[in-house]
Order: structure tokens, then sequence, then C-alpha cells
């Protein structure tokens, strides 16, 4: 029940939700056993570099001491870290992806779909339930990643700005480079739990798109994996023009662009690595005059400079920006789900 009992099945989807989960728990069981501890061995590696590197940066920003040499000490096998998580990442939406395709269409091909239609559930119970099964199925897994991705952003984003700020710091006798706050580092987590479930729900939502339109497993995984690479592609090219049209006939920077501009490069970067270096913004050094150190008291609102602001301004807007295109192109997803259900036979939603 490892991460499960966050998810409790809504109680009018819970025959089809059981019936599935049930199916999809027994289906994900066949793996050989060497190949099992090699991935747990590879994940528990992987793990403990992640670990050193967020609990040190955390450490280190509660006492204000230099965390250079623990970066020092992970900063070679981060590479390593780094190719775990993303090939995780990839997997778990994949696998995602597959087990919303091998929902409806496993029913079609098994002549159990006239079976279930005439129970009389209707297609949104249908789709949604299967949709709720999946999902739920693959959310331990999403969890097991969290603590590698968290640990990969604080290290992203701390190596990154205290270099540049160290740097910046040379130009600029009068600053001093603090760490990031703790508050700042714990909301990392927190931050990617969510965007980890709103990218599960939209994946698994898509297969089930693909699975209620398509007659044959191959092809409805197919389906779904062209439409999760299509929305990345819109979204990135969309994003792109948008930012064109914004310096088009007029080169002049404003605070307005400059909020502008940030948006539309963190929609189009969080669409793409589900908000990881989005997080590492949370965690980033940065410079304060001599005479505010001794006055910051570890607020976390202290000594911004505007370009500070203004870029934090741009990830208030991007944050729902983000959780609202998951959840509409979920919504819509599972809206056209029904609708292919409904094509196919099922009952339509009975409004009471």
């Amino acid at each position: 029940m490892e991460g499960r009992a966050l998810l409790r099945i809504p109680e009018r989807f819970r025959p089809i939700t059981g019936a599935e989960l049930a199916f999809q728990t027994r289906a994900g069981r066949a793996r050989r056993k060497w190949l099992v501890w090699l991935g747990k061995l590879v994940y528990l590696a992987a793990l403990g570099v992640c670990l050193i590197a967020y609990l040190g940066e955390f450490i280190g920003s509660l006492t204000w001491r230099d965390t250079t040499r623990i970066h020092e000490t992970v900063e070679s096998v981060m590479p390593f870290a780094l190719i775990v998580t993303a090939v995780m990442y990839l997997l778990l939406v994949l696998e995602a992806l597959a087990r919303g395709a091998n929902t409806i269409v496993r029913e079609k091909e098994t002549n159990n779909w006239e079976m279930l239609v005439l129970t009389g559930v209707d297609a949104r119970r249908i789709v949604r339930g299967k949709w709720w099964a999946a999902l739920r199925v693959s959310w331990p897994a999403w969890l097991r990643l969290l603590p590698l991705r968290a640990g990969l952003s604080v290290f992203i984003g701390a190596e990154l700005s205290r270099v540049t700020s160290a740097y910046m710091a040379t130009f600029a006798p009068g600053q001093t480079v603090i760490p990031p706050h703790p508050v700042s580092i714990l909301l990392v987590p927190v931050l990617l739990l969510v965007f980890s479930f709103a990218a599960l729900a939209l994946a698994s939502a898509l297969g089930v798109l693909a699975s209620s339109a398509a007659k044959r497993p191959v092809v409805a995984l197919s389906a779904a994996l062209a439409l999760h690479i299509g929305l990345i592609v819109a979204v990135v090219l969309s994003t792109q023009f948008l930012q064109y049209l914004l310096y088009a006939g007029n080169a002049f920077i404003t605070p307005a662009r400059i909020v502008a501009s940030g948006v539309l490069s963190t929609l189009q970067v969080s669409w793409v690595d589900n908000a990881t270096l989005f997080a590492a913004t949370l965690t980033t050094y940065h410079l304060v005059p001599h005479e505010m150190v001794a006055e910051l008291s570890r607020d976390i609102f202290v000594a911004l400079n505007e370009p500070r602001r203004l870029q934090l301004l741009s990830y208030a807007i991007s944050l729902p920006l983000l959780l609202g295109m998951y959840a509409g192109l979920t919504w819509i997803a599972l809206r056209l789900a029904e609708r292919f259900a409904i094509r196919a036979g099922a009952l339509a939603r009975q409004v009471r």
C-alpha cells in the first residue's frame, strides 16, 4: 500500500477502479529478479548522492556554513544521479502512458467491452475509474523518484548560483553572498510532489484517451506517446513564438516585458523537465549589501533587488499557469475519452 493511501478511490468509481486496479497490479509483477535487484542497487546509489546534496545544502543554510566541500564531494558522481533520475522519469512517463493505453482497449480486444457496457455503468465512470486505477498503481514509483529529483534540483540551483554570485561579488565589493533560505529548500520536494502528480495524471489521461479511441493496444500506446510528445512540442514552439512576438519590432526592455519573458521561459522549460529547474530556482544564492547581513534575521523576503523581484514575480505567475495547463489538458483528455467511449457503445453520463 506504499503511497496509495494518499489516493483513495472515489466511491462512485470504486467498482471499475477496483477491478482495473487488481488487473494492473497483477500485470506488473512479472519481472526478472536480477533486473529488479540491479535497479534497486542503481536507485540506492543515486539516492545516496542526492540525499547528501540535499541535506548538506539544507544544513548549510541553517547554520550559514559553506557547503562547497560537500558539493565538491558529490560533484563527480552527480552526473550519474542525473542520468538515473532522467531515465527513471522517462520510464515512468512511458509506463503511465502504457498503463492508461491498456485500459479500455484491452476490454475491446478480449470482447469484454460489451459486457462492461451492459452493466449500465456510464462512460464517465468507466473512463475515470480506469484512469484513477492506472494513476494509483503508478503513483508509488513516482514517489520513489521524488527524493532524487529534489536532491538534483537543490544541487543545480545552489551550485550554479553560488558560482555566479561569487563571480559577481568580485565586481561589487559592497555585496555579500548569502545562502538560500531553509524554508525554500524544504519547499522543493513539496513543489516537485505537486508537479509529479500533475504529470502522472496527464500521462495516464492521455493513455486512457488513446485507449478509448483505438482497437489495438499497440496502436493505443503509439497514439498516447504521440500525443504526449506533441503536447511538449506544441508548448515549446508556442512559447518560443510568443517570445519572438514580445520583442518583435521593439527591443526596448521594460519590467513588464522582463516578467512576461520570464513566464514564457519558465513555461517552456518546466513543461519539458516537469519543473525540476523551476524548483532549483528556490535554492539559489544571491547578493546583499554588507550592512544588511547583520539585519537579515533569516527573512526569506529580505534584500530583494529589482531584478530578483521581477524574477520572483514571473515565477509566481508561472506556477498557477503551469498547474492550470496540466489540469486543463487532463480534463480535456478525459472528456474526449468519454466521448469515444460513448461512440463505442457506452452509456452517456446520467445527470440526476
